[in-house]
């Protein structure tokens, strides 16, 4: 199905990336930029763990070759432990017969591919440092902030910042503050990295390790807010023991530390994911807890989902009906899993021997754990919907 101009608000990865996807079903791109795109120095602290949904859409779409080789790295393992009840989990990438889970890569790198990509296209065209005061009621225009109207035949929304679609009533989003920081940044250690990934979980703390490269992993942690002003108040030294203190076991002893950013978690859900001709992908339409790394593949497949629709369809209300329902209930499964694991892993009301015994069947258990990284990694949605049509090309 193709349209004359499809308008995206959010200049982020995302945004970029549907820009791409989906320029050979339209004529005319407008990429609306509010400036609230994160700054270069958070950009640089940042990882993203890529699942297979994600390299199957970053190769197809000629992405993936264009990134630096240096900036992404495979891992094989994610290694999940609980210090309640002294329990480990591992996930293998053979447990499903694959010799990768999925890949860290470096933000500030994917953005600047992407942002490259777009700029040279004569066809995408950046509106920069606007804001959308209004949608109009016929849906197929939006009032921005130079008074001027900017017609569209579809606008796709990955910028959650865009308040008029939400206090109009448009869309209605369901917040729940978790009441806890994200704070970010890179270790460098003494000895060499292995390609496994780890999550920690200490009560109300999740500290999650991405390995960069031989030398770095990427350290996502959350806690509590009250916890936070405490670490956050510490200096280079004294937090660089405190990580060491924690971490030692896992991944020995700790070279250096970067300079940490932070950003407050909340969880955000929307009620649908289309109105008329107004489309929500990625953070407008969900915010997940980091400690499954799934944020941006989410918004991905949304993606993957949205541009399977154009495929497929040949009346726009076949296309919103079926982006609508697929990644609705996608993200409200996935949302409700991630939320129950943080209730189940910093929860005290559990006996440490009914933790460990759960820990321990479903380490055991080969079918349980497959069942899981299919879905993490995105397996199972291109299988249901690619079919035949999906192949191990792609990796």
């Amino acid at each position: 199905m193709n349209f004359k101009k499809i308008v995206i608000v959010g200049k982020g990865v995302l945004g970029m990336m549907a820009a791409t996807v989906l320029l050979p079903y339209c004529k005319e791109i407008f990429i609306i930029s509010t400036n609230n795109n994160s700054k270069k120095e958070k950009k640089e602290s940042r990882s993203f763990a890529l699942n297979l949904l994600s390299e199957y859409m970053l190769r197809k779409h000629n992405i993936w070759r264009s990134l630096d080789s240096s900036s992404v790295n495979s891992f094989d393992k994610i290694s999940v432990l609980d210090t309640y009840s002294s329990s480990t989990i591992n996930f293998e990438s053979s447990d499903v017969s694959l010799n990768r889970m999925g890949h860290i890569i470096n933000e500030s790198n994917l953005f600047e591919e992407l942002e490259k990509s777009i700029n040279d296209n004569s066809s995408i065209e950046i509106l920069d440092g606007l804001k959308i005061e209004t949608i109009n009621s016929d849906y197929k225009n939006v009032q921005i902030n130079n008074n001027k109207k900017l017609e569209f035949d579809l606008l796709i929304n990955t910028d959650k910042t865009v308040n008029c679609l939400y206090s109009d009533g448009l869309f209605l989003r369901k917040i729940h503050d978790y009441n806890q920081t994200a704070y970010c940044l890179n270790i460098e250690k003494s000895d060499k990295c292995d390609d496994t990934a780890f999550q920690r979980f200490n009560n109300d703390e999740i500290q999650g390790l991405l390995p960069l490269n031989k030398d770095y992993y990427n350290l996502i942690w959350t806690l509590p807010n009250n916890s936070f002003k405490k670490i956050s108040n510490l200096d280079n030294e004294s937090l660089k023991k405190r990580i060491s203190d924690d971490l030692l076991p896992l991944i020995g002893k700790i070279k250096s530390i970067s300079q940490p950013v932070s950003f407050p978690l909340k969880n955000i859900i929307v009620d649908k994911h289309t109105n008329k001709r107004l489309i929500l992908m990625g953070d407008a339409a969900h915010t997940l807890h980091p400690l499954a790394g799934l944020g941006l593949n989410m918004g991905i497949q949304d993606l993957f989902l949205l541009e399977y629709a154009f495929i497929n369809s040949s009346e726009i209300h076949d296309l919103l009906n079926f982006y609508s329902k697929n990644s609705h209930i996608s993200n409200f499964k996935i949302n409700n899993i991630i939320n129950m694991l943080k209730k189940f892993y910093s929860t005290k009301l559990l006996p440490k021997i009914i933790k460990k015994t759960s820990f321990e069947i479903f380490n055991k258990s080969t079918s349980m754990k497959s069942h899981a990284i299919r879905e993490a990694t995105g397996i199972n949605v291109l299988e249901t919907h690619l079919r035949t049509q999906y192949t191990e090309t792609y990796y």
